[in-house]
Parts: structure tokens; C-alpha cells; sequence
């Protein structure tokens, strides 16, 4: 490949040493994104060493590449060959390669790699580093950000000036040409190809897929800017860089820099934790093994080791100026004897007067390091990140009694009165703001946003239906920058009927998100004790960064268990113009009436996936019909229990009243989250249906309309954790004896590989229940499909009874797939309590998984296409769903909820898997892969996959092309 690539350039190859090639490319690649090609007899001079001493100081850096490393022998007619482009780069490697090199380009030769960087590349990462000595100016506050003067400059310099460090004075925003033509960090709105598209060579990632280029200290050459020369010869640079950034995530980007560079930091290691920690739109250093997707970080002598603290004392006073009047730098006890300021807070104004009018004070050198440690302590208090706020509950009584205005505050040990109004107050503030109740137990505070002054949707239900009464259960809570929240206020009765402690659950939303529960138990009786708060963070980790929950949801849908019953809150938002109003209300369902739902649920995928499609995959117009309107009357009935109809305490009847003008779109995305107490609750969503909808309307069931993602006592995701980036690994389990569809399997999972062309590494396939449990427990694929025989425990003999049967009756009619279900459930070693995969040899137990030691590698998503693979039911404590969330860190598990036969699972994979590696969401290919089952074949099966995990999860950028051509699948096999 490095060959290919040096000859397609024009170079000539006359070397064979790969450590020589890697070098020339790297030399070819420097010079291809920097400017016009060299004659060969500049290249000759350089070399030469004489006209190297004779350049005056450092010039821009596109001159010296310009003279230094050539891509061609422009009007000789000869090519400048390999052996020179790697003399000129061995020699004058005054350039660093921070982040990345596409290392794709140098996969063939991994010694060329370590010669070239005199050590073994950390974390992948090639850093290649100049051995002289640093020399250059040191930098000032405050850090410049360029923008062009084009429209999308223009914007992106708003954003940049409502960045909380821009604001706080550490960082400028310039428009070139405008505002003047210096800066530090030009922010280029422009895609790489269109930066290296000139070059000849691959845009750098060859995969493109890049929203913007950051320039560092230079100007790169975007189209259509006809004075970009003049903006350029006046451009005060030595340095020349490119970073990708994801568009929505620049002036965010910028933010962390100013962080990382305010605590002392070089600029080469503020970018990269910048992209490491704050700003995940960033590449990041790619982890062995795993191909990275970054291009080059170009700079001069000394460029990224220039501290932004370190500063010369006689500059000082001109950068307090340029900070704003409104901030305030403290005074240590030093500093103010020396200036003759009390010990306490200033204006930069100040300081500023004070350092000019007795600058003489600090002319020894232990002075000017003793100043440049105050000014670092100064600038560290101005950046310090703001004080963790936490959940804070205040219970007040009503003062007039009419519900207008809250009055005076209960103690924690005064107990409320049936049938008396208060109000509940809440908010967030930090640690020691905090007025109301007092919590209990573990505390999280709230993580970071993706707006700065977020608007939260709360909401307040009573634990147990019809203790408490909530007059308006949604407020909307507008959290400032800093400091403590304006509290919203919900006004609350307690019904005569309540006994002992009574529960409210307090829910708080983020673009419909559930990112925090506050469980208020409130004083009623003597032995209550106190009244007091405790926060439910299991759902989600407390380090997690909201400010990465990007997709809004349209519906969230909360489940709480305990005492033989399940409370479930729905929650929705409408828009109506500029106003947003919001619904929610809890309802009751009991144990006994869910497992009888579904039971009928499992019934009819029980004669669904044997008696139908056991040995065919296409309905019949008559079949297709009747599985329609049967699937329509269930979702109604599923319907009628979650919302009581007609039952006196239903509560959530008002939804459908809600909604009825304004349902969520086709595609919406429905968020279902459980307490830790309902981990094991099961309900059918994928087949909810509005009671409105026409009989037979398929198309109406929630699974065909939506994207549904519910969690499972896993942490809550970010949209961007569950982005997993190429090579994929895809491990690849079977079961050989489905004919013909095995066979299949094999050839189109190796036909996907061979499609993604280095981009998808295939392992498999597996079958050996050992080789799949060291699969699982080395945590090395990004992807794992499994296409086998399983089973999961049922939670009444009768259900496996009845599956028997109808296996029974599907083998007298020559279904061989039912024959081999069949005789596995009724070996002689089967336990029918116990879960497990089958392979070609031998069974993997779900509970030699929970023993073993999974190492903390890869987060896959798992597809688990076999039967009955994602069953959770009530009271079952242990499921592959749980495991693999919680212990296998998967992003995403998709399994079944009933037997499928072999025909449809071979089918699925083919509409799912492509869709999948193409880049598509998982929750969004698998709602596609229902819908062109079911209009292609009048095949339901696909609403009997549940998801669980994060339907955002997906392959980014994906290692399949797209859209990718058809692959037919086996068709309809009979006996």
C-alpha cells in the first residue's frame, strides 16, 4: 500500500527498505497539504546543508516546507525519488505528529513505524518529536480564535463568544480582516478533503467523514476566498496544524483548550486532552490495535511547547487589562504587600495600575517567578470549574390555604396533616446552599449539559396511586450557569387514606432523557421518623457527561416494582408553536395481571413462529391478513391495561387526550427506563397500539412506528458512549446443523467482510462453547452475533409445556428445525431452569458466564439472533440481556422473545446486519428491518426482537459502504 501510494504520487521508488517508504510517505504527505512541488534542485540545496544555516530565524512554516520536503520535480521531468524524501524528512524532523498519522497507511510495515518515532508508538499514536532545543516567544493572555469573514465563520464566532471562558476574558474571538488579521488558533469551517484535496493524495482520513478543520498559528487554503494570500502574508504564524472537530462540538472544543492551557499546560497536550476529556467530538488517540481516525498536527521549532502561564513580567499589566472589569483575581498576602492592596479580591484594572506604577519592585528574577505563580493562581481561580450542584427538596406550608403562594418552611421532624395542602419545592444548588430536606444515602451531583442555562422538565407522582394528590405533577426548572437554581413548586394534598411514611418520586428530564430521581419520603404519623430525600443514581453513571445527550426523546417511559405491583410514568412533551407543555401521570399495574398479558403475548409468538412460519417465510395473503388484525387486537388490549380504560383510578387516560393532536413522528425515539426495583419487569411496547387505529393497521404498532430503547439496571449511556469506531471486530458464533440456512450464515457474514475491505475484521465462526466463552471474556469484538440454538427459563411449567407441544405437532408436519428444538429440550441433561446457548459443540450455561472474569476491552453490541434470547420475565433473577449489559459492558443487546425458525433469523440478520455496519443507529435497523420484512414477506416476526440497551448505539464512521448492494437471502425452505 505504501508503495501504491509513493508511485501514484510521482515518486520514485528506489528503495525496498520499509522503513525508508514510511518516511518518505510521511515527508509526502507533509508537503502534498502544504503547498506548490520544489524543483529538484531545490531539494539538492537542502540536502546540501549550507542553505539550511544561510535562512534568517524561523519563517512561516509553508515557506520552509516549501524548500524543505518537495512531492515532485516540478519542470525537470524527473521524480524525486523515495531515498530523498526520507533524507529530507530524517534529517529536518522539525515536525510533530501529535495526535495521529493515518497509521492505516503504515499498517504494513509496524517496524518502519518504531524507526521512524525512535520508540514504540504510545497507545498507537505516532509522536514524532524535534531534538533541538525549544526557542520561541512565550504566549499571552488572551488566547485568539480566528474565524474567516463568511457566513459560517461568522457563526461560529457567536458561538464562540457564549463559551463560559470567552466570556470570563481568557479567549478573543477575531474575524479576519475584520477584527484584525492576527490569532493564535484559526477555526476553519471546511471539511479535510477539502484542505488536501488538492494534494493528489487520499483526503487524510481516506474515509473522509470530517465537519471541520482547526488550523493551528497558520492558514490552511479554502475554496472561494480570494484574499485568503493577503489574510495570509499577514498572518503572524510559525505553525501549521489541522485537528478534526465535529461541527456541533468546536466552540466547546475551544473552551477545553482555554482549560487545559490555564493550568499550565504545553498547547500539544492541551489539545490532546481536550479531545480526550472534554470534548468528545474530537478524535481521540486511537487505542492499540484500533484504527485511528485523525490526520496530521503539523508544527514548528518550539510551537507546542510554549507554555501560556510562563510570561515575561514586563507584560503583565497589558494582559490584565485585556481581561474583563467584572472579574476579580484574589490577592495572596504577598502579592498585596507588594502592591499595596488589601488581602482579597481585585479588579485586573487594578492590578494592572498598580504592577506599571512599581514595576521597579520586580526586576530580580525570584521576583518574576514568584509573579508568574500568583497570575497562575489568579487565572486558575478565574477558569475553576463551577461548585457540583445537587438534588434539593423544600417542603413549605400553604399559606392562604388557596394554593397562590407557599408559606413558611417544615422541619424535617414536623409531620404533615391528611387532607391539608403544601407545597414541595424543588431545585438544584451546590453542597452548601442546600436548605431542604436532608438526603440519605449515596449523592451524585448533576453532570454538565449541553446548553449552558438548560431548561429541565420535573415531575412529581406519588409512589403509591392515590396517597398523595399533585395539582400540576410538570414543572419546567431553568438552571443558570452557576450557583443555585429558582426553585418550581408543586402543590400537593395527602389523602385521609395514606398510612406511615408517604413517597413522591421526583424525576428530572433532559430533552426528555431521564438524568436524575429523587425518591421524598415525607413525615405523617409519630414513628415516621423524618422527612428526608434520597437520590436513585443507579441508572446512570455518576461520572457520565450529559452534556452528550444529543437526540431528544420523544416519549420516556419510567418503571418503578415492589409489593407484587409495578408503577409505570409516562412522560411526553408538546410543542404547540413556541409553547412546550408537557403530561405525566403514573399508573398501577399488578404483577398477576402483567404475567397473564403476557402470557397471551407468548402465546401468539408461540403459534406465530412454529405453526406459521416454522417452515416458510412468506404469509400467504389470507395469513398475512389474519396475523394483521390479530396483532392490532393485541396491542389494543395491551393498550387498555397500560392505560385502565375504563377502570375508575385509571390515571393515565388523559394521555391519549394529550397527545391526540400531536403523537410522536414516525421514527420518534421512546425511551423506557427501570429502577433497580424493576429490573425484571417485561412489557410487549413493540406492540402497544392506539386504540384508534383501523383493525388490521399493522403499521400502528409502536415496534413498526417508533425506536424504543429501554435499560435494564445499566447505567444511563450518553449518545456518544455508544459510538464504536472501525476496524470492527466481528465475532461470529454458529450452530452448523440449520440447513441450509448455517451454511448460509457462513457465506454471508464472510461476504461482509470481505465488503468492508480492511475495515471489518470477521472471527468465526465460533462454534465451540469454549471458544465462545473466551470470546466473551476477552471483551475483543465490537460486534457479536450469534446464530444458534437457545433457551431461557420459564416462569410457569405450563409455557414450556405448551412449547413442547406446538414443537410436537410443527415435527409431525415435517418442520426439521422444530425436530431439532425438539430433541434438545428433551435430552437427558436438559434443566429446564437453567439458560444457555447452543453451538455446533456443546452449550455455553448463562451461569458459567456470571462466573467468569470479563476483561474491561471492547463494548459490543450484541445480537443474539436465537430463540427466546432476550426473555426477562417477573421474578426471573438472571437473563443474557442482564449480563451482557452489566457485566459484558455491551452498548446494545437485541435477542427474541420467542422461538424463531431458522428461515426468518437468516433473513433478519441479512435486512439488519448490513444496515447496522452501514452506519445506521441499531434501534433504527432494526425498526427498518421490521418494516421491510413485514412488506416484502407479511412476516411479524421481527416485532418478537426486543432491544435493550442503547438504540443509539452504531458504527461511526461505518465500516460497510452505503448503501450496499442487495444480498439475497435463502428464500423459503421447507422440511
Amino acid at each position: 500500500m505504501i508503495r501504491d501510494l509513493l508511485a501514484q504520487s510521482g515518486v520514485a521508488i528506489d528503495s525496498e527498505d520499509p522503513a525508508v517508504l514510511a518516511q518518505a510517505l510521511v515527508a509526502l504527505g507533509v508537503a502534498s497539504a502544504m503547498g506548490e512541488p520544489p524543483t529538484e534542485a531545490g531539494l539538492e540545496r537542502m540536502l546540501g546543508g549550507p542553505a539550511l544555516e544561510a535562512w534568517p530565524g524561523p519563517g512561516p512554516i509553508w515557506d520552509r516546507l516549501w524548500r524543505v520536503i518537495p512531492t515532485g520535480a516540478a519542470g525537470t521531468g524527473q521524480a524525486v525519488s523515495a531515498t530523498m524524501l526520507a533524507r529530507a524528512w530524517t534529517q529536518h524532523r522539525w515536525v510533530l505528529n501529535r495526535l495521529a498519522i493515518d497509521l492505516s497507511l503504515l499498517a504494513e510495515a509496524p517496524d518502519a513505524l518504531e524507526k521512524i518515532c525512535q520508540h514504540a508508538a504510545p497507545g498507537g499514536a505516532v509522536s514524532v518529536l524535534d531534538p533541538e532545543p525549544a526557542r520561541g516567544e512565550r504566549w499571552n493572555w488572551p488566547l485568539r480564535f480566528g474565524v474567516l469573514p463568511d457566513p459560517a465563520g461568522l457563526a461560529l464566532a457567536d458561538a464562540l463568544r457564549g463559551q463560559d471562558l470567552v466570556l470570563r476574558g481568557l479567549g478573543r474571538v477575531v474575524t479576519l480582516g475584520l477584527d484584525g488579521a492576527d490569532c493564535d488558533l484559526l477555526l476553519l469551517p471546511e471539511s479535510l478533503e477539502a484542505t488536501f484535496g488538492r494534494s493528489g493524495l487520499p483526503a487524510v482520513p481516506p474515509d473522509g467523514g470530517i465537519g471541520a478543520a482547526l488550523v493551528l498559528g497558520g492558514a490552511a487554503e479554502p475554496p472561494r476566498l480570494p484574499d485568503l494570500a493577503a489574510l495570509r502574508r499577514r498572518f503572524r504564524a510559525e505553525a501549521l496544524g489541522v485537528v478534526p472537530i465535529a461541527p456541533e462540538r468546536r466552540a466547546a472544543w475551544a473552551d477545553a483548550v482555554l482549560r487545559e492551557l490555564s493550568h499550565d499546560a504545553t498547547l500539544d497536550r492541551a489539545l490532546v486532552a481536550a479531545g480526550r476529556q472534554e470534548a468528545p467530538g474530537v478524535n481521540e488517540l486511537p487505542s492499540p490495535g484500533r484504527h485511528p481516525h485523525a490526520p496530521l498536527l503539523l508544527a514548528a521549532d518550539g510551537f507546542l511547547d510554549r507554555s501560556r502561564l510562563s510570561v515575561q513580567i514586563g507584560r503583565l499589566a497589558q494582559r490584565l487589562r485585556s481581561l474583563p472589569a467584572t472579574m476579580r483575581l484574589h490577592l495572596t498576602g504577598l502579592m498585596s504587600q507588594r502592591l499595596d492592596l488589601p488581602e482579597a479580591w481585585a479588579r485586573p484594572d487594578e492590578l494592572a495600575e498598580r504592577i506599571e506604577t512599581r514595576q521597579e519592585q520586580f526586576h530580580r528574577e525570584d521576583d518574576d517567578g514568584t509573579l508568574a505563580a500568583q497570575t497562575a493562581e489568579s487565572v486558575q481561580r478565574a477558569v475553576a470549574p463551577p461548585e457540583a450542584r445537587f438534588p434539593d427538596v423544600l417542603l413549605h406550608a400553604d399559606d392562604d390555604g388557596k394554593g397562590t403562594r407557599h408559606g413558611r418552611p417544615l422541619d424535617a421532624d414536623e409531620a404533615l396533616e391528611p387532607a391539608t395542602y403544601y407545597w414541595l419545592g424543588f431545585t438544584y444548588a451546590p453542597g452548601s446552599e442546600r436548605e431542604g430536606l436532608p438526603a440519605e444515602g449515596e449523592e451524585a451531583p448533576l453532570g454538565p449539559l449541553a446548553e449552558d442555562a438548560p431548561s429541565l422538565l420535573v415531575t412529581l407522582a406519588p409512589r403509591r396511586a392515590g396517597e398523595v394528590e399533585v395539582a400540576e405533577p410538570t414543572r419546567y426548572l431553568r438552571l443558570p450557569k452557576e450557583g443555585r437554581a429558582e426553585p418550581v413548586w408543586f402543590r400537593i394534598v395527602v389523602s385521609l387514606a395514606a398510612r406511615g411514611p408517604v413517597e413522591l418520586e421526583l424525576r428530572v428530564h433532559y430533552r426528555l432523557n431521564l438524568v436524575d430521581f429523587v425518591l421524598v419520603r415525607l413525615k405523617l404519623g409519630d414513628g415516621d421518623g423524618r422527612s428526608r430525600i434520597t437520590q436513585q443514581v443507579r441508572h446512570r453513571e455518576p461520572a457520565a457527561s450529559l452534556a452528550e445527550l444529543h437526540q431528544a426523546r420523544a416519549m420516556h417511559i419510567h418503571v418503578v416494582g415492589g409489593a407484587g405491583r409495578y408503577g409505570i410514568t409516562v412522560t411526553v412533551e408538546r410543542s404547540d408553536g413556541e409553547e412546550v407543555s408537557a403530561f405525566a401521570d403514573t399508573e398501577i399495574i399488578g404483577t398477576q395481571e402483567l404475567e397473564q398479558a403476557l402470557q397471551r403475548v407468548r402465546d401468539f409468538w408461540l403459534s406465530c413462529g412454529i405453526d406459521s412460519f416454522g417452515a416458510t417465510l412468506t404469509a400467504t395473503d389470507a395469513l398475512r391478513g389474519r396475523l394483521a388484525e390479530e396483532l392490532v387486537a393485541l396491542g389494543k388490549r395491551l393498550w387498555a391495561l397500560l392505560l385502565r380504560r375504563g377502570h375508575p383510578d385509571g390515571a393515565l387516560t388523559a394521555l391519549e387526550a394529550f397527545i391526540r393532536d400531536a403523537a410522536p413522528p414516525e421514527g420518534a425515539l421512546v425511551q423506557v427506563t427501570l429502577d433497580h426495583s424493576a429490573r425484571n419487569f417485561v412489557f410487549p411496547w413493540s406492540l402497544l397500539c392506539d386504540r384508534r387505529a383501523a383493525d388490521g393497521d399493522i403499521r400502528a404498532l409502536w415496534g413498526l412506528r417508533y425506536v424504543i430503547e429501554q435499560q435494564v439496571q445499566r447505567p444511563h449511556e450518553t449518545d456518544s458512549e455508544a459510538v464504536s469506531r472501525p476496524p470492527v471486530s466481528l465475532g461470529f458464533a454458529l450452530y452448523d446443523r440449520f440447513r441450509p440456512q448455517s451454511a448460509a450464515q457462513r457465506r454471508f457474514l464472510g461476504d461482509l467482510a470481505a465488503r468492508g475491505a480492511g475495515h471489518l475484521a470477521l472471527t468465526g465462526p465460533v462454534e465451540s462453547h469454549e471458544e465462545l466463552a473466551r470470546l466473551i471474556r476477552r471483551s475483543g469484538t465490537g460486534l457479536l452475533y450469534v446464530f444458534s440454538h437457545g433457551y431461557t427459563p420459564f416462569t410457569f411449567p405450563a409455557w414450556l409445556d405448551a412449547l413442547k407441544r406446538n414443537l410436537d405437532a410443527a415435527k409431525r408436519k415435517g418442520d426439521e428445525a422444530a425436530e431439532s428444538m425438539l430433541e434438545v429440550l428433551s435430552r437427558g441433561d436438559f434443566r429446564e431452569d437453567e439458560a444457555w446457548i447452543e453451538l455446533t459443540t456443546g452449550k455455553l450455561m448463562l451461569q458459567r458466564l456470571y462466573n467468569e472474569d470479563i476483561e474491561r476491552g471492547e463494548r459490543p453490541i450484541v445480537i443474539l439472533n436465537m430463540c427466546r434470547s432476550a426473555q426477562v420475565m417477573p421474578g426471573l433473577g438472571e437473563s443474557f440481556v442482564q449480563f451482557f449489559l452489566n457485566l459484558a459492558r455491551a452498548r446494545g443487546v437485541l435477542g427474541t422473545e420467542c422461538p424463531i425458525p431458522p428461515t426468518f433469523a437468516d433473513a433478519f440478520a441479512r435486512e439488519l446486519l448490513p444496515r447496522l455496519l452501514a452506519g445506521e443507529p441499531l434501534g433504527e435497523a432494526l425498526r427498518a428491518s421490521r418494516l421491510a420484512l413485514v412488506a416484502a414477506h407479511g412476516n411479524p416476526l421481527g416485532l418478537a426482537y426486543t432491544l435493550w440497551g442503547a438504540a443509539l448505539s452504531r458504527f461511526d464512521p461505518p465500516p460497510l459502504p452505503k448503501p450496499l448492494p442487495a444480498i439475497p437471502a435463502t428464500g423459503d425452505v421447507h422440511g
